[in-house]
């Protein structure tokens, strides 16, 4: 849930612009909200499901907030990682643009792995790029090249942000890091088509 003020804030927003709200979708890190159990915290603006609750004057409000689905929020977040990877904004912004990748990847990850049927992701996920198969071409590469097999960019990405945040584990970190690992790998597996594996 948002905290205040800034949920009244947002309520505020999106209660002026009316219909015109209904054009906004939620993307990014927020739309993980909808996704996940547990999404991780973020430095924008949050948005999240419950946008319900008071105004100012005390009036109730609530809006309707049209989300990014996983399968377009994946594709959106390898095409980021590969840019913040890449550091395609030069060396002044490469620990940034590391740390960025990090969380990326981190996020894919953990949408992947909330999909009950990965398969079925697999196959809404490819269709997304029915009407745009060049898009399509380069974000297939873009899932061969960051996680096709176990020393891929992706994974050591993750492996990073999880050493990163292995200080919180209460077990033993680098058993934890290697199922963790293990898990995720299968786990990529699966979602990567068979032909995609290298």
């Amino acid at each position: 849930m948002i905290p205040e003020p800034q949920r009244t804030y947002l309520l505020e927003l999106l209660t002026t612009l009316g219909e015109t709200a209904g054009g906004f979708v939620l993307a990014g890190a927020q739309a993980m909200k909808f996704v996940l159990p547990r999404a991780r915290a973020t430095r924008d603006f949050d948005f999240v499901l419950d946008a319900s609750g008071c105004l100012p004057d005390g009036a109730a409000a609530s809006v309707n907030l049209r989300v990014t689905r996983p399968h377009s929020l994946v594709m959106m977040k390898l095409m980021a990682m590969d840019d913040r990877y890449r550091n395609v904004r030069g060396s002044i912004h490469s620990e940034h643009d590391r740390n960025e990748a990090r969380i990326h990847a981190s996020d894919i990850i953990a949408i992947v792995g909330a999909q009950s049927d990965l398969r079925a992701f697999r196959t809404t996920f490819d269709a997304q790029f029915e009407f745009h198969p060049d898009l399509g071409e380069t974000v297939s590469g873009i899932v061969r090249e960051y996680f096709g097999h176990d020393t891929a960019p992706g994974l050591l990405l993750y492996e990073e942000a999880l050493m990163a945040g292995a200080s919180n584990n209460t077990g033993d970190p680098r058993t934890e890091l290697a199922s963790e690992l293990h898990r995720a790998r299968r786990m990529l597996a699966s979602f990567i088509a068979p032909a995609d594996l290298t």
